[in-house]
């Protein structure tokens, strides 16, 4: 088993996922940048392993060199749609990203956190914005004259809660 893998599992289980709490809380991953759902097999199969009858889940959205050419916004949606429509994931679950799958994970628990998320791991992703609800996108891209779709993200001091 990878020494990454071992030391997720032991993060997840720190963060309630242990045998205190069966049946396991469930868990998704999200992959980060040019990569797909696959990249975080071993990570997935290091919790079953330790971890019999958890629920994992790894998002199989926009894959590939789809995570590099489209806004966050839509990728953002595409994560939601995903997690509302995983009937395991109803009562929340952990949320683990690496890269740019850390940086969805983060929008997912500022921006919409329904179904919850109960503890996030982001890992190799920029954490220091998060989502700003108090700030309208379309006075922004008026005030700036951009006609181009502006980014969710507002850099920020605040942590999401």
């Amino acid at each position: 088993m990878a020494k990454s893998a071992v030391l997720l599992a032991h993060a997840l289980a720190f963060c309630g996922v242990g045998a205190r709490a069966l049946p396991y809380r469930p868990v998704v991953m999200m992959h980060g940048m040019n990569e797909d759902a696959t990249h975080l097999q071993r990570n997935m199969d290091a919790l079953r392993a330790t971890y019999p009858g958890i629920y994992v889940t790894s998002l199989a959205v926009y894959e590939g060199r789809r995570s590099m050419i489209h806004h966050m916004e839509p990728q953002l949606e595409a994560v939601i749609a995903a997690i509302k429509a995983d009937g395991n994931l109803s009562k929340g679950f952990n949320f683990y990203g690496e890269s740019q799958g850390a940086l969805l994970a983060r929008a997912y628990v500022t921006v919409a956190n329904d179904p919850p998320v109960h503890n996030l791991i982001a890992l190799n992703g920029p954490q220091t914005s998060v989502a700003n609800p108090d700030v309208d996108t379309r006075k922004r891209r008026r005030a700036s004259g951009s006609a181009r779709r502006s980014n969710f993200l507002v850099s920020s001091n605040s942590v999401a809660t």
